[in-house]
């Protein structure tokens, strides 16, 4: 099975600005913003591309389509990244989203795991988290990590429930970490998330880098 982490990455800024768990946005083509009643989140707007220029408190997004767009920055900006990690780096107490398939007896083996740190934002809600199962026996579980062993994760929803998921060593594993501001350099790809100035510039609360040029 090929996993699309892209969308899934994107997920995670609009997660840590909205204050729910594991929201789904999906990644523009180009670099953008749009102001709240455009992209239907309810916390700021949204700028997606790569950057072109640093400065001090601010950076350049550039995208395919030639346009530019500033991102201005605190020292209250959040700036994140995904990087691989391995079942060990998971703790109780992490928030977790798990792409897995269930089995005829019910079970569920993890396809890919995503982590954090409840630290960095995920404030869960009530109704929230638990298994949600789609077509094709894929089935996404998320919530906060009850458990640990070698080779499974127990998570618990909002709700009060635990399921328990396999975890194979063949599972795609990765864990959000901050990042210092200092980090964000030209040619790394960024979804920043804020408040849209009258400018057109965009004042970030979350900065996530995707990937970077090498």
């Amino acid at each position: 099975m090929k996993v699309r982490y892209y969308p899934m990455i994107i997920a995670l800024i609009a997660v840590l600005a909205a204050g729910v768990t594991f929201a789904t946005v999906r990644m523009h083509a180009s670099a953008q913003t749009q102001p709240p009643a455009q992209t239907g989140q309810q916390h700021g707007s949204r700028v997606f591309g790569t950057i072109q220029s640093v400065s001090a408190g601010s950076f350049v997004v550039a995208g395919r389509d030639g346009k530019t767009y500033t991102v201005k920055t605190t020292a209250a900006t959040k700036v994140l990244t995904q990087a691989n990690a391995g079942l060990r780096d998971i703790k109780a107490g992490d928030m977790v989203r798990i792409m897995a398939q269930k089995a005829q007896d019910g079970s569920f083996t993890a396809v890919a795991v995503q982590a954090a740190p409840a630290g960095l934002g995920y404030a869960g809600r009530p109704g929230r988290g638990g298994v949600r199962e789609t077509t094709a026996g894929r089935v996404f579980v998320s919530g906060a990590v009850a458990g640990v062993t070698g080779t499974s994760l127990s998570v618990a929803a909002a709700s009060g429930s635990a399921t328990t998921v396999a975890v194979p060593a063949s599972a795609k594993i990765s864990r959000l970490t901050s990042v210092p501001l200092t980090s964000l350099a030209a040619g790394a790809h960024v979804a920043a998330m804020g408040t849209l100035n009258s400018d057109g510039s965009l004042s970030a609360s979350t900065i996530m880098v995707v990937t970077a040029k090498r």
